[in-house]
């Protein structure tokens, strides 16, 4: 199905500013032109996909503005990339907290499009973390990493003072996001770096997360015709060298945290052989490991499934995640 150019403006329209914010915000507007091109047949659904998102980011922002228990900008570094934002309930303490990671490709995202994500998790109880990091360019490997792992640091040491209990933790994020905390979670030298126990980290929930760096590299390449292993995807790890060692399903190991894999069927950025073959890793490692393939769901829509349950969509990724970290999934 072909759309015009009117069309398309009247959906983006419909998004109440919400676009303007991801192209501002969350830079990803790249990977959103690059879902059209992958979805050619589907240029009108896709849109309407992207328009939907920007109005829960809009309606999250809004919850952000109105929440009287929200702290923002928390430094965790001296760069101002390194900040986190804290959401907790009104009361209480000694609450799960989750502590999520933006997308973006590396090179883009920002913790301010996700405050639909706390709102989802704070009304069940948790307190929420959600966590900025340095970019490419200019930075590359491990840098973005490093700062998940010093992220985790300040919530252990000071997590206690918001309601949230230290002693559980999970991590979780979306696209580049769950590669970063899978790798912080499996490859042990950046939590030491930190001085950071490895098991301060109860679980990871990883979403359409690329795990498998130069299984990637041929996938874009295979899609596209672009050499990711000589140029974006390279440049962003510090060269091709560094992919294997960047990616976590090279760092599978028996003492790993739990893990919840979730990943789109539909996905076409990030396909879902990533997840399997990072479950597969850690379940040929003996680490625990739960993975769910999503039907109908692709790299935009389990993001809008994240901000809230989509009435078409009998699966629900805040549910899931929800049981995982509680232990009856």
């Amino acid at each position: 199905m072909r759309i015009g150019r009117a069309s398309t403006w009247l959906l983006i329209a419909a998004g109440i500013g919400g676009v303007w914010l991801l192209r501002r915000q969350l830079g990803t507007i790249r990977l959103a032109r690059m879902d059209l091109q992958l979805h050619p047949e589907d240029k009108l659904g896709r849109t309407r996909i992207l328009a939907r998102l920007a109005r829960a980011v809009t309606e999250g922002t809004r919850f952000a503005r109105q929440y009287p228990y929200y702290h923002p900008n928390i430094a965790y570094g001296t760069h101002p990339r390194q900040k986190l934002d804290i959401y907790r309930p009104s009361s209480g303490s000694d609450h799960p907290v989750l502590l999520y990671v933006h997308g973006g490709g590396w090179t883009g995202g920002n913790k301010r499009m996700y405050p639909a994500v706390a709102r989802e998790f704070v009304a069940r109880g948790y307190v929420v973390i959600l966590v900025n990091y340095r970019l490419y360019p200019p930075h590359q490997y491990p840098q973005p990493a490093q700062d998940v792992a010093a992220a985790v640091r300040w919530v252990v040491g000071h997590i206690s003072e918001h309601g949230g209990d230290p002693q559980t933790v999970f991590l979780s994020g979306q696209s580049a996001g769950a590669h970063l905390v899978a790798l912080v979670a499996l490859d042990p030298r950046f939590l030491s770096e930190q001085q950071v126990e490895p098991a301060a980290i109860q679980g990871v929930v990883g979403m359409s997360g690329p795990y498998d760096l130069p299984a990637l590299a041929n996938y874009i390449q295979s899609r596209t015709g672009v050499d990711a292993g000589e140029a974006g995807l390279a440049a962003i790890m510090g060269g091709k060298a560094n992919l294997p060692v960047a990616s976590p399903v090279n760092h599978a190991r028996p003492d790993a945290p739990r893990f919840l894999l979730l990943h789109g069927r539909d996905d076409r950025l990030v396909p879902c052989q990533q997840s399997e073959e990072l479950a597969t890793a850690l379940q040929s490692a003996g680490a625990p490991v739960e993975i769910q393939v999503m039907e109908a769901t692709d790299h935009l829509s389990i993001v809008l499934n994240l901000f809230g349950r989509q009435p078409e969509h009998p699966f629900s990724v805040a549910e899931a995640i929800d049981q995982f970290v509680r232990g009856t999934s």
